[in-house]
Order: C-alpha cells, then structure tokens, then sequence
C-alpha cells in the first residue's frame, strides 16, 4: 500500500452509522483514523492529476425544488415529502460543535473543507421515511494527501474498514453505476437494518460522493431519485 492511501486510509471516516434515524446522516465519518499497519513508499503525484486540479468550489443551492452545485455541474430534484438538513443539523450531525457556524446561519466550503481535512458535506437530504438518506460529498483528495488513489482503493479501504468493526457488515464487490450519464463506481454495505450504496467519481483532485442510506422499504424510492441526478456534461 502506498503512502498516501496509507494516510488516505488513516484519515478515513468510516461510512457508517448505528442506525438509520433523523438527521443521523453524516454519523457516516464517525470512525476516523483507523489505523492499519502496512508497509508504504512515498509516491510522486500523477501530473496529468495535478493539471485537472479544481479549486474554488462553492457550495451547492436548494431552491425551487432542485439542487445545483454549480462547480460540479450536479443537480437533482427535491421532492416536497424530502427533508433537506440545515447547516446546523450537518454541524451537529458531524460533531463539530455550534461554534463552528461562527455566529452565521451557514458555513463555506472552504470553511467545512478545512475542518473535515478536505471533505465538503454539501448537503443531506431524508427520504419521505425521514430516516432513509442521500449524503453528497466533494472530496478534495489533495487536502486528504491522497490525490493518487483510485475510485476502487478508495472503496476497498471503506468496505475493509467496516468488516473490521465486527458488526455484522456484509461488504459486497465494488462495481459501477451508471449515474446521469457518467460512470460511478459503487459499493453496498448491509445490515440486518439498512443498506447503504456509495457511489463515487473521481474529477482531477475531487471525488465526487453520494452516500444512500436505505431500507428494503425505501430502496425503490432511492433508485427513483437516483435517475433523477443529472450533469451539465458527463464528467
């Protein structure tokens, strides 16, 4: 294992949670900095990474009943029995305390990116359950000191982390997702309660993440709104 998915892998917050309740989304990174034992070499940054690297990303908007995250070109509909969380319901959910709003009603990206070591929580939305969740992330993998890893490593690391827990995770094989046009890869994690599928894509230094927490009860209306995602241009 390389160094930087060996510090990829340090840095990692588990994506998990004890159980599918309200506003319980984010509790995906509760686990960080596991720790695993392998031998690393340093590895030099790929340019051709380097060259696409984005900077100056804002946050997404919720108005009208959509998303758009313009930096990323990503939108999607939110429907009317959907619950998006407030910035301070992320804040909590994420443990960062009430002062890390500062006083203001929403945080920057540069601001939740700087605290979470490169991870933008853009937005949670709850499904019409109010439990059952979309999670979506824009990872700066730089940030992390991980700009060389792969869709696929990123994955195996968070599947090996969370059969590491002992808690009755059935991890599946990563494959991939059409979303919107472009290619995910993805993984489903299952319990005995919920299910939940990450699907992420790699843009120069970003991934590109969501997070679907659901239920057998659920799953349909989740593959619903998944067909709803949709991209300026296939990234």
């Amino acid at each position: 294992m390389t160094m930087s998915i060996r510090k990829f892998v340090l840095r990692l917050q588990i994506k998990m949670k004890s159980a599918p309740t309200a506003y319980d989304c984010c509790k995906v990174e509760q686990l960080k900095r596991r720790k695993i034992n392998c031998n690393a070499k340093t590895e030099k940054k790929d340019s051709n990474e380097t060259d696409k690297k984005i900077t100056d990303v804002k946050r997404g908007t919720i108005a009208d009943g959509m998303y758009k995250n313009e930096s990323f070109g990503v939108s999607f509909p939110v429907a009317s029995n959907m619950i998006a969380c407030t910035d301070e319901q992320i804040a909590q959910t994420l443990n960062l305390g009430t002062d890390f709003l500062e006083n203001q009603e929403t945080y920057t990206a540069e601001t939740m990116e700087d605290v979470m070591e490169g991870a933008l929580y853009d937005t949670i939305i709850l499904f019409s359950d109010n439990s059952s969740s979309v999670s979506v992330i824009y990872e700066d993998m730089d940030k992390a000191d991980s700009i060389s890893i792969t869709e696929e490593q990123y994955l195996k690391a968070v599947g090996n982390s969370l059969t590491s827990l002992n808690m009755g995770y059935e991890v599946e094989e990563p494959t991939t997702q059409d979303i919107g046009g472009t290619e995910f890869a993805s993984m489903t994690s299952k319990t005995s309660q919920y299910q939940q599928t990450y699907c992420i894509h790699k843009v120069g230094n970003y991934m590109i993440e969501f997070i679907f927490t659901y239920t057998d009860a659920t799953e349909q209306e989740v593959n619903n709104f998944i067909s709803q995602i949709a991209f300026e241009s296939p990234l």
